[in-house]
Formats: structure tokens, sequence, C-alpha cells
């Protein structure tokens, strides 16, 4: 039994996976519209994967540490690609931003 668990986990050790990283983070904001004071941040960025295996992430745009928009994108082995998220803010004031990936469970969320 022991030698069985030894087993699995030396071949999911060399199993090919993803491994990608989230860089490049810049985040923009519209000017105020006066009629509705409100406005929209804006968020670049850039994904990649050095792993071996293609691979699917979520990227969070957090407004004031709380997801505000979301979406999936999928990266290549070896390659990185660019994205873009945007989210409306309900007012013109100071917020916080950020960004954050994570690697959703099957048929879950992360």
């Amino acid at each position: 039994m022991i030698l069985a668990g030894a087993l699995a986990f030396g071949l999911l050790a060399f199993i090919p996976r993803p491994h990608i990283i989230l860089s490049n983070g810049r985040f923009s904001l519209s000017e105020c519209d006066p009629s509705t004071s409100s406005r929209v941040v804006s968020a670049t960025f850039t994904l990649t994967n050095t792993g071996h295996a293609d691979g699917f992430v979520d990227v969070h745009l957090n407004v004031d540490g709380t997801s505000a928009s979301m979406n999936e994108f999928g990266v290549q082995a070896g390659a990185s690609t660019s994205g873009d998220l945007t989210s409306p803010l309900a007012d013109c004031g100071a917020h916080t931003y950020s960004l954050r990936i994570c690697v959703p469970p099957i048929r879950g969320y992360c």
C-alpha cells in the first residue's frame, strides 16, 4: 500500500502541468462622468505559462479588495498572452485596484 502511494506520487510529479504567472499589471481610469458621477477602471496585464502543458486561469480585477470583474484566460505551454479587464465604478471617489489569478478546480470556482 505504501509502495502504491509512493508510485502514484512519483507519477504525478512527472505529469506536465501549466504554471501561469501574471505580470505587467497596469490600471487606468476614465474621466469622471459628471452626469452620473461614475467612471470605468481598466486593467491590462500579461500572462506567461512557464509550464509544460496548456492551462487556464481566472483573472480577477479587484476594486477595494472585492472582485469587480473576472474572465478565464487560456495560455499555451511556453507562451505569453496579454489580457484586459474593465469594470464600471459607481462613483468618482478614490479606490484601490489589484489583479488576482487563480486556477479553478474542475467544475468549481476560485
